[in-house]
């Protein structure tokens, strides 16, 4: 995978197991950059371009902007729609006569229910595979999770669940240690994706790491 912005003249292929970190050191290309960037997410203008073995695939559709690690939601609608998608298909091919059973165990206790009112009661039979697992609230377990574990967790879901191949962080430096960064990167790594680091100040290069600078004069520094 590469990307290519026009009008910062940025042409870079993603390494293999590398964290591709961005510096930005005017704080004016810095806010044109993200904004830029949350603007094409919207569907407006391409200003990032990504490609992929020669051919150009949408932004939005491949990538995650990741602003602020604390509202990372690991159960978003669009990963359980896709969590339940596929429990459902499982329990169509492997569980469907224990559904069909219990179904009609709870239409029975709605029946009898009716029959005994003092009212004209009916009811519709509408129980499915999605109104069950939306009954008990069917979620990923985020109980007193690390921010570091939460990072991890999401992003192994939505490069699962949502095929997310690129993640993009911004000053995703500002919140752990070196020594926590490295632990992080390299089990990012572990997943075979691609990480783009946007940073405003240059931070110590660390292991695992590829550098690219946009210096005061929007001139492109590869490190």
């Amino acid at each position: 995978m590469k990307f290519f912005c026009d009008k910062y003249n940025l042409e870079y292929d993603f390494e293999e197991n590398k964290v591709t970190v961005l510096t930005i050191d005017s704080s004016a290309h810095f806010r044109d950059f993200i904004s830029r960037l949350w603007n094409q997410f919207n569907n407006a203008e391409d200003f990032l371009i990504v490609s992929n073995n020669g051919k150009e695939i949408s932004l939005n559709k491949v990538a995650d902007i990741i602003s602020d690690p604390f509202s990372i939601n690991l159960n978003n609608k669009k990963i359980l729609s896709k969590i339940y998608h596929d429990i459902i298909q499982d329990i169509q091919e492997n569980d469907l006569e224990d559904f069909l059973k219990m179904k009609l165990e709870v239409e029975q206790f709605i029946i009898n229910i009716c029959e005994k009112s003092d009212f004209n009661l009916s009811y519709e039979p509408k129980l499915e595979y999605s109104d069950l697992l939306k009954l008990y609230d069917v979620h990923i377990d985020v109980d007193d999770m690390e921010l570091a574990t939460k990072i991890i967790n999401y992003i192994h879901l939505a490069h699962r669940v949502l095929n997310t191949s690129l993640f993009i962080f911004i000053n995703l430096k500002s919140y752990f240690s070196n020594k926590d960064l490295e632990l992080l990167y390299q089990t990012l790594l572990y997943e075979k994706i691609n990480i783009l680091v946007i940073e405003r100040y240059d931070y110590l290069k660390l292991h695992f790491e590829k550098h690219l600078i946009i210096d005061n004069d929007a001139c492109v520094i590869y490190d």
